[in-house]
């Protein structure tokens, strides 16, 4: 879905590209900064109804920059995304400017951790709803929560814990103790890829293939 197209033309691929500059190939940054995205930026949308809210979380070590081309998908069926950047799950720039890496040693224990980023979605969609720009734009009866990895601890705590959030997606998320620890009253949906067993060389390759053919 992406496209080759004149620099001020739709949206970035990767909002800070750069900072990919100290482990890819000249040739290679090169073309990421050359993809952009098929969306307007700040484009008016339709004004004569509400669209449903969606949130969504990165995975360790990452950034909501990696996702985008999901979360241009989903906004393409008509939802509203938010891309929530989370502290110490990866290269987060707070706001006295200081910048948090992938790191855990902070919490006490699993629970307070999994507590923290549940809470955290639930301040993002906070200050969405709080957002004049989007008051008005947004059917706040229908919040969904999206996490990759342990992005998915985020999504299925703020399912668990705010009365707001009215389904929940889980990608790839650590969900062994799923029924004990979240019990989920909303439609909840779990996506994993095949188990390392049946990561076969063949699979592998379809895989590299696929993320050669985007980069």
């Amino acid at each position: 879905p992406t496209v080759d197209a004149p620099p001020d033309s739709g949206a970035s691929y990767y909002r800070n590209v750069e900072s990919f500059g100290m482990v890819l190939p000249a040739a290679r940054l090169a073309r990421i900064r050359s993809l952009r995205l098929p969306v307007t930026p700040g484009g008016a949308a339709n004004a004569d109804r509400r669209w449903p809210l969606v949130l969504f979380v990165h995975g360790w070590q990452s950034r909501s920059d990696a996702y985008g081309l999901l979360m241009m998908e989903l906004a393409s069926h008509g939802h509203v995304i938010a891309a929530v950047d989370q502290p110490w799950q990866g290269r987060v720039v707070l706001a006295d400017g200081s910048v948090t890496g992938a790191r855990e040693d902070q919490f006490t224990d699993p629970m307070a951790m999994i507590a923290y980023y549940g809470a955290d979605v639930s301040a993002v969609i906070d200050r969405v709803l709080r957002e004049p720009a989007l008051a008005d734009r947004i059917d706040s009866t229908r919040i969904a929560v999206v996490g990759h990895s342990n992005g998915a601890l985020s999504a299925l705590t703020a399912g668990r814990d705010d009365p707001r959030v009215t389904g929940v997606v889980s990608l790839n998320g650590w969900d062994p103790a799923f029924g004990e620890i979240f019990a989920p009253t909303q439609p909840t949906l779990l996506l994993r890829t095949p188990t390392e067993a049946a990561m076969t060389d063949a699979w592998l390759a379809r895989q590299t293939q696929a993320s050669e053919a985007v980069l």
